[in-house]
């Protein structure tokens, strides 16, 4: 008689449970467990990371997967609750690490050990409408973020923003300083921010937007119409052209929310740092972990593996839910690069991305990057306002950052 396995999974995003559910089903992936009768419960779960903090606080059972968001995952790294709940997955990708950007790795990794495996390049790029540029007499994209105040000084005389700004967050501003170079934390997992190069970095890309805001070249929604209404329905009367965002943005928050403006769209490459950087930025991730306490570790691994590092699976991924290979092997096949989309007028997105994906940036963890980011959030809001030097904002995420440590 078959072996009865049942695997359960905790994620955020729906789009995950579709994906996982349909690898799990796939029969190739039956056929290489002959014997086993294989069944799954994946779920979307509501504040699904605190959950999992005090599931494992309580003793209770947890999940053989669990889908952890790069942004929340310094909270497990603290008193090593990543190390001591989590298989570390190192010994298992091997020399496959070599076949994924390193930046995807970055961002799951607690002391050199590796915990995830992520579900998407987020690698970025500029979201834009010809047609309003057209308006403004804008022939193209400006090429670096200093032509793009300058143009954006003459576009807001106009009534028209050219980008979106998060005003009561720090995504953007982290974006940008992540693509400008900067980085708060190393390989090694420690805070860096104090020394010289980058703290001049933080300085500059937050008086860089603080000008922007002040000029309306970039406009501030508060943390709902941001993510929300309000971002649309700027986007389409035209008083705002665009936004710097991640490949995730195009399906989740885009066509979510704007699917009457198909046709509209395009996206290019971010506008470069004349001071110097990277191409694209880094933003966002979930990374894929393995339970210690699963009693399926093995056939966990299996799917992972299977839904995540083939390429066969990196492109499938691509094209059921959008999110783009990490895969270097994926990234360029004809099924990726070729595709074209309608939303933006028959543009080859995926050209776009693979284009800047060899100059992804590094995305380093700590176990007070949440109180670091926390602060930044605060910070940016009194910047935008102009309640706040950059200076000011810098001397404020130093103090409570390195409280966090001492505080550890």
């Amino acid at each position: 008689a078959a072996t009865a396995a049942k695997m359960t999974m905790w994620t955020h995003d729906n789009l995950y449970v579709q994906f996982f559910t349909a690898r799990a089903a796939d029969a190739e992936f039956k056929d290489a467990h002959p014997g086993v009768d294989i069944t799954t419960d994946f779920q979307q779960v509501p504040e699904i990371w605190t959950k999992m903090l005090a599931t494992l606080s309580a003793g209770e059972d947890t999940p053989d997967l669990f889908g952890l968001e790069q942004g929340q995952f310094g909270p497990y790294m603290k008193d090593n609750i990543i190390g001591t709940y989590f298989v570390d997955l190192t010994p298992l990708v091997g020399d496959e690490r070599k076949n994924f950007f390193e930046g995807n790795w970055s961002k799951f990794t607690s002391d050199g050990k590796l915990y995830g495996v992520d579900s998407s390049l987020c690698a970025c790029g500029y979201y834009y409408q010809p047609a309003v540029l057209e308006k403004l007499g804008i022939s193209e994209m400006p090429a670096t973020w200093e032509d793009f105040l300058t143009v954006g000084e003459a576009a807001a005389e106009q009534g028209v923003a050219l980008s979106g700004l998060d005003g009561e967050g720090s995504g953007v501003y982290y974006m940008l300083l992540l693509q400008r170079g900067g980085s708060p934390f190393n390989a090694s997992n420690e805070f860096v921010l104090g020394q010289d190069d980058q703290k001049a970095m933080f300085i500059e890309v937050m008086d860089y937007l603080q000008r922007g805001a002040d000029k309306k070249v970039f406009k501030p929604f508060t943390g709902t119409d941001f993510w929300g209404p309000g971002l649309m329905a700027a986007h389409k009367d035209g008083s705002v052209m665009g936004i710097a965002g991640a490949d995730w943005w195009s399906d989740f928050i885009l066509k979510a929310n704007a699917a009457d403006q198909a046709g509209n769209w395009r996206i290019a490459p971010m506008p470069k740092w004349k001071g110097g950087g990277h191409t694209t930025s880094s933003w966002g991730g979930t990374g894929f972990t393995i339970t210690k306490d699963s009693p399926n570790k093995e056939l966990a691994w299996d799917l992972i593996h299977w839904a995540y590092m083939t390429k066969e699976n990196q492109i499938k991924r691509y094209l059921e839910i959008k999110y783009f290979p990490h895969m270097l092997e994926a990234l360029n096949d004809p099924q990726v690069v070729n595709v074209r989309d309608a939303f933006y007028g028959d543009q080859q997105v995926g050209q776009v991305w693979a284009d800047v994906a060899n100059d992804l940036p590094m995305l380093y963890q700590s176990p007070v990057r949440l109180e670091m980011n926390n602060e930044l959030n605060t910070q940016c809001t009194l910047v935008y306002k102009g309640e706040q030097t950059p200076e000011g904002a810098y001397d404020a995420v130093m103090k409570v950052t390195n409280q966090a440590i001492d505080d550890l």
